[in-house]
């Protein structure tokens, strides 16, 4: 996770810059780049949910039909949730990997 962060913040010190830091907001890479990180952190936020309260609910349901069945779905539809925040991510880079980043204009 740190390393996606600090690689995440050089390439947007050399794409974006501090001169350009209103683009973000104001061109159509910036706005893809800002719903790109809220994906990622909402995405960062469902698998620590998964690690920390999901995963060992699973664990402590487990003999138990009603609790282990309640909490293997929760983990699944938290699963899925976050597989699909993923793609929504690739699929943003990729858009957004076509367009001029405020930098360069």
């Amino acid at each position: 996770m740190a390393v996606l962060l600090a690689t995440g913040a050089i390439n947007g010190w050399f794409l974006v810059g501090l001169d350009h830091l209103n683009g973000l907001w104001t061109t159509a890479y910036g706005r893809l780049l800002s719903l790109k990180l809220v994906l990622f952190v909402v995405m960062f936020g469902l698998a620590a949910a998964n690690r920390f309260q999901l995963t060992p609910a699973l664990g402590r349901g487990l003999g138990a039909q009603d609790s282990e069945g309640a909490a293997l779905a929760h983990l699944r539809r938290s699963v899925i949730l976050e597989t699909a925040l993923g793609f929504g991510v690739l699929a943003l880079v990729a858009w957004f990997g076509t367009l001029a980043p405020p930098g360069a204009m």
